[in-house]
């Protein structure tokens, strides 16, 4: 896992991904924690970027702590939960090697941070360091990019421009796949009328996963999987997935 990862994307990653509905998608893992929790009070967000999931949660009263591998995202998410009045806990930490001394009732890890373990390894590691920090019976949730369905859907170019108050954003995304990696070079421009004031460049990795695999390496790490549910263009649904489905949402339970 790269610990360079987000370091200048960090400042346009909040207009990049600004359409996503982080309301709608703690009303779903709200919904998880009813369906197959106990008392949920406290939660573990891995991976929680600049804080959205984590604000919201704590926002509707959960104990939350939000750790991120990148020190530039955890700076934003700790003003923005100052800012918007909320307390939650951030720190600096890699999934891997976790070492709070907390346990939580469910812990998260959305927007494709497993598929950043890039090595069987690096999975197990993660898994175990997870279940080092949940109570018996507490629920890991968690996406990630399904191998069958983005075979079908890869693309290994595109650009998106977004207008924001700061001026024009535009990604440019350039993808290589092989076997179960893909490869991203990301370039992010920010456009002032015709004028280029920044540009970003950052390399990405990530691994494609099938059902099986993310079985097999729950069960060895004291994981039961208890559910597989679709997503649809980045968002949380109740469907069943299909070996079309790009972006698969787990809910496995600590045993």
């Amino acid at each position: 896992m790269n610990h360079e990862i987000y370091r200048g994307f960090a400042k346009y990653y909040d207009i990049v991904y600004g359409s996503r509905n982080i309301a709608s998608d703690v009303d779903v893992l709200e919904d998880i924690f009813r369906t197959f929790g106990k008392e949920i009070s406290s939660v573990l967000d891995i991976g929680c970027g600049t804080g959205a999931h984590a604000i919201e949660l704590g926002r509707r009263g959960y104990r939350v702590t939000g750790v991120d591998i990148s020190p530039s995202m955890i700076d934003i998410a700790r003003r923005r939960a100052l800012s918007e009045g909320v307390d939650v806990e951030f720190a600096v930490g890699d999934i891997r090697y976790l070492g709070l001394g907390i346990k939580y009732d469910a812990a998260i890890a959305l927007y494709s941070v497993i598929s950043y373990l890039t090595t069987d390894q690096d999975v197990l590691m993660a898994f175990r360091s997870v279940r080092n920090h949940l109570v018996d019976g507490g629920l890991f949730i968690f996406d990630f990019w399904h191998l069958p369905g983005q075979r079908k859907i890869f693309r290994p170019y595109s650009v998106t421009k977004i207008e924001s108050d700061i001026g024009t954003v535009v990604k440019l995304e350039i993808a290589t796949l092989k076997d179960n990696i893909v490869d991203i070079l990301y370039e992010i421009s920010l456009l002032r009328g015709p004028q280029v004031v920044d540009v970003v460049h950052e390399e990405h990795r990530l691994r494609l996963f099938t059902i099986d695999e993310i079985n097999s390496y729950l069960e060895r790490t004291s994981f039961k999987p208890l559910k597989y549910l679709k997503m649809i263009a980045s968002r949380y649904t109740w469907e069943e997935p299909t070996e079309e489905t790009s972006e698969i949402l787990c809910i496995a339970k600590a045993i």
